[in-house]
């Protein structure tokens, strides 16, 4: 039990992305139009092949309007589908979750269309025709690629975290360039940005102290001012870091973690961003 509840609270490649979502939702769909047109379920077969065209149609446009209702609560209720506090548990619950909708959705367009006749397909009947092909198929296939994700990630991290110690030398005595910002902050001092809309968290490492500040600048505009230096890297829309003062590098199911020092937390290293961060870790530091 103590094994099941670990591997529920595991991170998981999240739905923080609605446009991410609304691309897998979109396969989802196909599939489904696919595997309806194919095995004729719901009594299909007693149709002609024009029809079970239309049907096949319906049914999975229905399915597909109900998963888009989940876009919603993604785009209304973003923190509950953060990426920091997604796990694999949570993903089998939103699983669940669309699937039992569309059970219901599915439902009542198969009464409506037998005309609400007396005696017709229960609604849980329906549901565990659903889970049958949808759910239980779609829970084995998430614990596999979770499981695949985390043991690939891993291995990954291990081989970067060697390439960790040769950006260790960082260029001495010069000043980044943050306007409205005093005192001056040296590039070797400097750990990582943080985006907050239009301000800038600055965190910086100085005499042993960790010391914040605050300013208004956007994190696109701190990079362009300070691209000379090779040696800061943007591994996240919100983050950007100075690679000599990686402490760490961990890797889960849902991708990679960057650790400046022993006292800070963990920072998201995005999908997009990987294999730009194993090229510059695999170049020699300035």
């Amino acid at each position: 039990m103590r094994r099941l509840i670990k591997l529920l609270n595991e991170t998981h490649p999240a739905h923080d992305n609605p446009v991410g979502y609304l691309k897998t939702i979109t396969i989802i769909g196909i599939v489904l139009f696919a595997i309806l047109w194919v095995f004729k379920p719901f009594n299909f077969h007693h149709l002609q092949e024009d029809r079970i065209f239309v049907m096949a149609l319906l049914y999975a446009g229905t399915a597909y309007v109900t998963m888009l209702i989940c876009l919603i609560w993604i785009i209304a209720f973003p923190r509950i589908f953060e990426a920091k506090t997604w796990t694999l548990g949570k993903e089998l619950l939103i699983i669940c979750y669309q699937f039992t909708t569309i059970a219901f959705t599915v439902w009542l367009l198969t009464r409506y269309l037998g005309g609400w006749k007396p005696g017709g397909q229960s609604y849980w009947t329906t549901w565990f025709m659903v889970a049958k092909g949808g759910i239980l198929p779609y829970f084995v296939a998430t614990s596999i690629k979770h499981v695949y994700l985390l043991k690939k990630h891993v291995k990954d991290a291990e081989l970067m975290q060697q390439q960790v110690t040769e950006h260790k030398a960082s260029v001495a005595e010069q000043r980044l360039h943050i306007p409205h910002l005093l005192p001056p902050v040296n590039f070797n001092e400097f750990l990582f940005a943080e985006s907050d809309g239009n301000y800038l968290k600055i965190h910086v490492s100085r005499s042993n102290t960790l010391l914040n500040y605050t300013v208004r600048l956007t994190l696109k505009q701190f990079e362009a001012d300070n691209s000379s230096f090779t040696n800061l890297f943007r591994c996240h829309r919100m983050f950007l870091i100075n690679l000599a003062h990686i402490n760490q590098i961990a890797g889960n199911a849902a991708g990679y973690l960057v650790t400046l020092g022993d006292d800070l937390t963990q920072i998201p290293v995005s999908r997009a961003k990987v294999p730009l961060l194993k090229t510059k870790l695999a170049e020699p530091s300035e």
